[in-house]
């Protein structure tokens, strides 16, 4: 991972700043992935706002039938979660109806603000798990296989980095992601978790 060297007098890590996994974005993906990784893992979620949040995103959960038995955290949150069945969706290009259809289960759509907070929540019931207001301005690979994350102000330090926070963010720029286009989707992973769970 080539990454940005510009640190200036960082304050020294102590043991409150460091942890195995940090994963950044406390949304959605972030929260799931939090809640998988705990257990014997220090985890940390940071997040550049506070929970609960509003968030400006739809809340359409498409083909959440089968996310009880796939999304342990979605099975725990599920009885506290207010959703709202859609029945009917109609698409329009340029203000005009293209395409139309009623009678089936297209999707369930939630206020992001309790969804996104009842997830976090669950992840941070978690043995492991805990949360910092957090907004990632850099990462940097140390020569101990170390990864520091600063703010600007304060610095973090982890085995491993979770990007959950978009695919245009600092963390998804580090892992190799181009920046994207108009109209344009794309992810990079790289997951190691087998040799974070053996140390």
């Amino acid at each position: 991972m080539e990454a940005v060297r510009y640190f200036v007098r960082m304050p020294a890590i102590d043991s409150n700043n460091r942890f195995d996994v940090v994963v950044v974005g406390g949304g959605p993906a972030g929260s799931t992935a939090a809640y998988h990784l705990a257990g014997s893992l220090d985890v940390l979620v940071v997040d550049k706002t506070s929970f609960p949040r509003h968030k400006a995103c739809g809340g359409a959960l498409i083909g959440c039938h089968d996310w009880p038995a796939e999304f342990p955290n979605y099975a725990e949150i599920q009885p506290h979660l207010r959703a709202h069945p859609n029945e009917h969706v109609c698409l329009h290009a340029d203000r005009t109806p293209w395409w139309e259809g009623s009678g089936t289960h297209f999707f369930d759509h939630v206020h992001r603000y309790d969804f996104d907070d009842l997830l976090l929540r669950a992840a941070l019931d978690k043995p492991g798990v805990s949360f910092r207001v957090f907004d990632v301005k850099s990462l940097n690979r140390l020569d101990n296989g170390l990864i520091q994350l600063s703010d600007g102000a304060n610095v973090l330090e982890a085995r491993a980095v979770v990007g959950a926070d978009g695919v245009s963010s600092v963390v998804s720029r580090e892992m190799g992601n181009a920046k994207r286009g108009k109209n344009e989707a794309g992810v990079r992973s790289e997951e190691h978790t087998s040799e974070l769970q053996s140390h």
